[in-house]
């Protein structure tokens, strides 16, 4: 019985913590960069389409979730983790979530 419990309890976390993960994919918005800083910077971002980001010489835009810790309604800022920053830094784009420009 309760191996039966133990076992209930750990699918319904990992059921989630999935379910958790998924809300965050859904909500990945589109950020520019808007040159006034590094491109680490959140605050050097601000919401606009990538569709433009054609190029493979600079940070042009990334996708992230929006910061819901540090941003205000007049001043959104993205969301970026380490492995971003990373991928920002290297200008890795095999992810899908770092775009650049000529």
């Amino acid at each position: 019985m309760v191996a039966v419990m133990m076992a209930t309890a750990v699918f319904s976390f990992a059921k989630h913590k999935e379910s958790k993960a998924s809300l965050a994919n859904l909500r990945q918005m589109s950020w520019i960069h808007d040159g006034s800083g590094p491109a680490t910077d959140p605050e050097s971002y601000q919401p606009g389409n990538i569709s433009n980001c054609v190029g493979e010489s600079e940070i042009c835009g990334i996708l992230a979730p929006l910061d819901e810790e540090n941003s205000t309604p007049t001043n959104p800022v993205p969301f970026i983790d380490d492995d971003l920053e990373d991928r920002i830094q290297s200008e890795n784009t095999a992810n899908g979530d770092v775009f650049l420009l000529n």
